[in-house]
């Protein structure tokens, strides 16, 4: 039965419903019969299926349950797959840095992996996630990485099943990376030796990706109706193959090109589906982060250990940003007192001033309550933020709707006034590491380096 799941074709012939199937049944019979190495191959082509539909907490449940015993039985293929997707996961919920640390780890242990073959095909697998961890988080070096992975791809023998899918995915991350520097001639280069290598390959699943990257270039070059083109190929092969992920980076450009071609019908169509995908894995990465908060996982595992003294001085900065916010509060409701009643609705429905009716009243109290959670670092504390602001959420992914739930929380600190010093001591985190991650929302939000993004989070 895992001869079936492991084909090069299994997912063009039989689809991942019936991937999971077949694995579940060689998980179950591995388990009665006593069969490590067998439940451990099953656990890892389950998390990686449900990595591919972008169920995260699925794919964590059977990480977690097959790391163990894969290091015990020196099954470090599956060890180095299972780091692997666990990296992809991380780098989805926006932890950047434990999932470079997963690769690194997962590159470690390929290492040890003692078929020929096999190692160069998952060590090209690590190096394009760490391409693709490179546009996530700084393009530097993305097209370096993105070459290590086709160059390992190469190593396969050509007898090997594999080595056809290897090459071609690594071609479509080659080009990938030049598309992230801006170089489209190179990107489309690439391209055009992906679709000669895929020719030959009956697994279409990087046909998604594909033209994706297609149509963006098209976006680029402003020939939106071509893009649109490659764009509905994309979802149209989304839907074959399962990946929302994808889907959630299809829909905003898609929703572009409408716009760009005054075609505000499909324009918002489309930006109505990104936003309830978006929504949709928000809602499953906020379960998921209350799961990864508990087992102490956390963006920088080498943050610094904070003095009596800094949480005293974190303390005061505290009391001081509470009392400004309430005074802030009470000032503005004055003002908005003196004006006319359409100048206050007007407001209201910028969300500057909380109405009586349909909101809720930002007082002291709750504003105590928030920041409060915020210090002790309270996975309940951004859902308690969206209690005070509750469209909040709403109008940071209608500027960018790929924010993470990661991204979100960071935002909801700074629209708190918390300074880089104070998120580092909350979350427990390095400095350098905040603004990192201050530094990248900076720029998923368009905000410009000469504009304070305390002052763009205040108008928020």
């Amino acid at each position: 039965m895992f001869t079936l799941v492991t084909d090069k074709n299994a997912y063009a012939d039989r689809g991942d419903k019936e991937l999971l199937r077949l694995c579940t049944e060689v998980y179950y019979q591995s388990k009665e019969i006593g069969y490590d190495k067998g439940k451990v191959n099953a656990t890892v082509k389950m998390a990686e299926i449900y990595s591919n539909r972008g169920n995260a907490r699925e794919s964590l449940r059977y990480i977690k349950e097959g790391l163990e015993p894969a290091e015990k039985l020196e099954q470090y293929a599956s060890l180095t797959s299972l780091r692997m997707i666990h990296g992809i996961t991380m780098s989805r919920l926006g932890y950047y840095k434990k999932a470079d640390k997963d690769y690194r780890e997962a590159l470690h242990s390929a290492e040890k992996i003692r078929d020929a073959d096999k190692k160069h095909y998952i060590i090209s697998n690590v190096y394009r996630q760490i391409a693709d961890l490179c546009t996530e988080n700084t393009k530097d070096s993305v097209v370096f990485y993105a070459l290590k992975g086709y160059q390992s791809a190469q190593l396969i023998s050509k007898k090997s099943m594999f080595r056809d899918k290897a090459v071609a995915g690594a071609l479509l991350t080659v080009a990938s990376g030049y598309f992230y520097m801006n170089d489209l001639s190179k990107a489309e280069k690439y391209l055009d030796e992906f679709d000669k290598m895929m020719e030959g390959i009956k697994d279409k699943q990087h046909l998604t990706q594909s033209f994706r990257i297609k149509g963006e270039i098209e976006n680029k070059k402003k020939n939106y109706t071509k893009a649109i083109e490659y764009f509905q190929e994309a979802i149209t092969w989304e839907k074959q193959y399962n990946s929302r992920y994808q889907l959630k980076l299809i829909y905003p450009e898609i929703a572009d090109s409408y716009g760009k071609l005054l075609d505000y019908k499909n324009e918002s169509l489309y930006l109505a589906k990104a936003k309830d995908i978006t929504e949709s894995l928000l809602s499953e990465e906020k379960k998921l982060l209350e799961q990864v908060h508990k087992t102490g996982e956390n963006e920088d595992d080498s943050y610094d250990i904070f003095s009596d003294k800094k949480l005293l001085y974190g303390g005061l900065l505290s009391f001081f940003i509470i009392s400004s916010l309430i005074i802030f509060f009470i000032i503005r409701n004055k003002k908005g007192n003196t004006k006319n009643e359409n100048a206050a609705e007007d407001k209201i429905a910028a969300g500057h001033i909380p109405s009586a009716k349909n909101t809720i009243e930002v007082d002291s109290k709750m504003l105590n309550q928030v920041i409060n959670l915020a210090r002790d670092n309270d996975e309940s504390f951004y859902f308690k933020f969206l209690e005070l602001f509750p469209d909040f959420n709403q109008k940071l992914l209608s500027v960018n709707p790929q924010l993470t739930l990661s991204d979100l929380e960071y935002c909801a600190l700074m629209k708190l006034n918390f300074d880089t010093k104070q998120i580092a001591v909350y979350k427990k985190l390095s400095i350098s590491s905040v603004e990192s991650k201050k530094y990248r929302i900076r720029k998923k939000l368009n905000i410009t380096s000469q504009e304070s993004i305390y002052t763009w989070f205040m108008k928020i």
